[in-house]
């Protein structure tokens, strides 16, 4: 129980740790102001190479309307998905790793890792797209100078990128300084291109024609060409293609998480600072350019704005800022996603990438691959091309941001306490909503890439299953949603036709009961499986053992990959304990309806000798008959273990040992070897306890069942058997039975009435599942007097069936079986011996326990306890795996 808070007690402790250690902490870890760390990042990310080379290609395409609408609504998807980055930043403490450690600790490690990859794939294409771009301008600025082919725009791009590297490798600090001084250099070009397009004077040979309403009316609509020449036919949602990563910088603070001083304020405010500035200063330059530029020139001129500012050279210098700008912005932040990452040992071939350097942690081995993944793309990648892939990524990461903080807002957990108040459910799915349809509207090819990436890591990540404590949202959504649908629950509403099994299967130790707990899971198809054990004792002298057992139960049921619950008491007594788990497991209509016991091996059956369980030497022999007993567990009776084998441990090995065991139960075995310390049943089940627990079951209004010869249950040799006579190794056979013998065994017609359906529903289900619907097929047996009576009660067996909607064959066999007591269960035992000794499985019915039982004594006389379990013992000795099944209740057949 305490371990569940360990890592809540741990972010407190940190916490705790970081105050006492005052402004040293924070000057280790937490250098950069909401100025430095977020605002400036922000603004040089989105005023990158699209401001100064595409803006005006962008506003001349689409026209001037539709452009505002395209800015609008791109930054409106960012504006949301700042809104619940911002929740989710104020809600705790936030380090290293930006947008992958937000959602990671909110969705947990598939979500987390997945999109981290996406993000950091996003940064890295990004990083290109601005270098490219810075390429293109240079080449643009001083053509005169320099040569300006294709390999040579390369050449540039790639010692740029080595400088942007060489910053990066020195670490956060260097990049803040550059930045700051970039910041400033890039608002002076900013400053002086509006100022040249508001103020400059008329200049038709470039094509602007300052203010002019006519040039405004041939701007105010999409023209959508091919132009400039070479570039492919375009539409409003390639030219939002292409525009919308001016507007994904939004991350680029949240990248640095790690080296703020205060990331869950600063993310929020400097975030959306930076938007609010960035998105007049586009509408402004947009609405100018509309008014003063041609057409003509804004389709065909990527650099007017370079021809129109009074100073070519300071536009140049700005491009070359901004594009150098977001590129660093681009690669460091990156490498940090990958550093945490690599860090929470989700992919284990990134490992290696989580290692630091310096004090400040630096990710120099992620800056190193980023590089190169850059380089290469570099080499392979265009412009137009890049913008829609980084287009892309960052919608797939903006889109789980905003379903990330929507799932937190509605799973209702306590721990959602943002600081940030101006993010609500409506705005986080309006935001993921309209960053999903975004995606398919500007390219479904691309967005479809992006999705399967995602799928591939998620999927990839889930099947490595690492270990983490940071909590999965997943399940305070499971909880919200299995609570509400849990009242909506109502037994009253209860019908028999839509019956399910919920099945509480009783037993002392895992070890032991292997094949019945197999079995039974293979019982509840499409219902509910508890596993109940007693701890014999009290609080204090089990109660360290009770918390031991817990975690092994429910370890052993997820690696066995059981669909079942563990649920374990500490009683005075095994009846008390089982009577409380028949009273109080579930919850509300989720409670069992059967409840399952294994049946008490003792030294003798015969009346006043049940005193004791015995050993049993040598496990039955296998229900083909055909293995000898090295194939089958070495298994410990328990307090009702269904009769798997013997009481004691294998002497010779301590346990399992060495031994051969069935591939079916290969992963129960291995389960109970990793999670059960020590699986041995600390008390002896006697007689009285035993039959108390029936009574309790049946008072319970459950119905029961009693399973005995499990330990001769081998679903390999079903299987092979079946093969075999089929001839060929591969091919299905349904040579094998399940026998169901809907006989009165007390010879009163009630117990056969009551408990047929039931039977037959069940034998109906195991038949369905696993290896059984594979191999084996139901047959119905009756018996009569007479054989003049074989036809009517095949007929009367076959209108049941028929009614039932259930599949099976029917053999009815002439017997001479009257009265009732010992002598009747001995007759019903030898015909089923006779009739059912190759069958994988056999029902048939439990004649109930007396009701009323005689207090105990030290020297009691043979009575009724006695007397019944000696009667069971004769009906179901010798026989295949058995389930005496007791139906409680008139279910009828619908």
């Amino acid at each position: 129980m305490a371990d569940q808070f360990e890592p809540l007690l741990a972010t407190y402790a940190q916490a705790d740790e970081t105050i006492e250690d005052g402004q040293d902490s924070a000057a280790a870890h937490s250098k950069l102001s909401t100025f430095s760390g977020v605002f400036v990042p922000c603004v040089l990310s989105i005023f990158g190479v699209i401001l100064f080379e595409r803006l005006p290609w962008c506003t001349g395409q689409a026209g001037l309307f539709a452009m505002f609408g395209v800015i609008i609504f791109a930054f409106l998807v960012v504006t949301l998905t700042t809104l619940s980055m911002s929740a989710i930043a104020s809600n705790g403490q936030i380090e290293g790793g930006g947008a992958y450690f937000m959602i990671s600790r909110a969705l947990g490690p598939e979500f987390g890792g997945s999109i981290g990859v996406i993000f950091y794939l996003a940064n890295v294409v990004g990083c290109a797209l601005y270098l490219v771009g810075f390429s293109e301008a240079f080449m643009a600025g001083f053509e005169q100078w320099i040569p300006t082919s294709k390999w040579y725009g390369i050449l540039y791009s790639s010692a740029m990128l080595l400088l942007v590297t060489i910053v990066c490798l020195v670490g956060a600090s260097a990049y803040a300084k550059t930045s700051l001084v970039i910041f400033a250099v890039l608002m002076v070009s900013i400053a002086s291109a509006m100022g040249s397009v508001l103020f400059a004077p008329k200049n038709v040979g470039i094509g602007f024609t300052s203010w002019s309403s006519e040039t405004l009316s041939h701007n105010l609509y999409p023209k959508l060409k091919r132009l400039p020449v070479g570039v492919e036919p375009q539409t409003i949602q390639t030219v939002f293609g292409i525009f919308f990563p001016a507007s994904t910088g939004i991350m680029a603070g949240a990248n640095l998480s790690g080296d703020l001083r205060t990331p869950s304020s600063s993310i929020p405010r400097g975030t959306l600072l930076a938007l609010g500035i960035t998105l007049v200063i586009y509408l402004i330059l947009t609405f100018a350019l509309a008014y003063t530029v041609q057409s003509e020139a804004l389709l065909n001129n990527y650099f007017i704005l370079q021809n129109v500012c009074f100073a070519w050279w300071i536009v140049t210098i700005g491009i070359v800022c901004s594009t150098v700008s977001s590129a660093l912005g681009n690669l460091i932040g990156s490498s940090r996603v990958l550093q945490a990452l690599a860090k929470d040992k989700l992919i284990p071939f990134l490992n290696v990438f989580g290692r630091g350097y310096g004090k400040t942690d630096e990710p120099r081995l992620g800056v190193v691959l980023s590089w190169a993944i850059v380089q290469i793309l570099l080499i392979l990648g265009n412009l137009n091309l890049l913008a829609t892939v980084t287009t892309m990524f960052f919608l797939t990461s903006y889109c789980v941001v905003n379903f990330a903080c929507f799932s937190l807002k509605i799973s209702g957990t306590p721990n959602w306490r943002p600081t940030f108040r101006y993010s609500n459910q409506w705005t986080s799915l309006a935001g993921a909503i309209l960053c999903f349809f975004t995606m398919f509207y500007v390219g479904w090819i691309t967005a479809t890439v992006s999705f399967v990436c995602l799928v591939v890591f998620f999927v990839y990540i889930h099947l490595q299953s690492p270990r983490t404590s940071w909590g999965d949202l997943s399940q305070a959504i499971y909880f919200h949603q299995v609570r509400k649908y849990m009242l909506r629950l109502d037994v009253r509403k209860d019908h028999v036709k839509y019956w399910r099994p919920q099945i509480l299967l009783l037993v002392g130790s895992a070890r032991a009961n292997v094949s019945l707990i197999d079995t039974a899971n293979n019982l509840k198809k499409g219902g509910m499986f508890l596993i109940g054990s007693v701890l014999v004792g009290d609080l204090y002298s089990q109660g360290d053992r009770f918390k031991r057992d817990e975690a092994a139960w429910n370890a052993f049921i997820k690696d066995t990959r059981l669909k079942a619950f563990s649920e374990l008491v500490i009683a005075p007594s095994i009846s008390a304990g089982a009577q409380n788990l028949i009273e109080m497991a579930g919850l509300g209509a989720m409670k069992p309806n059967t409840v399952i016991v294994g049946f008490p091996e003792y030294s003798s059956y015969a009346p006043g000798a049940l005193t004791a369980l015995r050993p049993r030497p040598t496990p039955p022999a296998p229900i083909l008959g055909t293995s000898s007993s090295s194939h089958f567990m070495p298994a410990r009776a328990s307090i009702n273990n269904g009769g798997d084998s013997t009481d004691e441990v294998d002497e010779a090995g301590g346990g399992l040992g060495e031994r051969t065991v069935s591939q079916y139960r290969v992963k129960y075995v291995n389960a109970v070897e990793d999670n059960f310390v020590d699986d041995t049943s600390s008390s002896r089940i006697e007689p009285r306890e035993w039959v108390t627990i029936l009574n309790s079951a049946s008072f319970m209004g459950k119905n029961i069942m009693v399973a005995r010869n499990f330990d001769a249950l081998d679903k390999d040799l079903i299987a092979s058997k079946a093969r075999a006579s089929s001839g060929m190794p591969f091919r299905r056979k349904k040579v094998m039975t399940i026998d169901v013998w809907p006989v009165s065994v007390t010879g009163m017609e009630g117990d056969f009435v009551h408990t047929l359906t039931l039977m037959l529903l069940y034998a109906h289900m195991l038949n369905k599942t696993d290896i059984w619907t594979k191999f084996t097929t139901i047959r119905v047996l009756t018996f009569v007097a007479s054989a003049v009576d074989i036809e009517p009660e095949t007929a009367r067996v076959r209108a049941i069936l028929h009614q039932a909607r259930i599949k099976a064959s029917i053999n009815v066999v002439v017997a001479s079986i009257h009265g009732q007591g010992s002598a009747r269960f001995a007759a019903l035992n030898a015909m089923f011996r006779q009739h059912s000794a190759q069958a994988c499985m056999v029902f048939t019915t439990l004649p109930l326990p007396p009701a009323s039982l005689p207090e105990p004594s030290l020297s009691p006389p043979p009575g009724p306890i006695e007397n019944y379990i000696a009667d069971l013992d004769t009906l179901s000795s010798g026989l295949p795996p058995v389930i005496l099944l007791h139906g409680l209740g008139s279910m009828v057949l619908v």
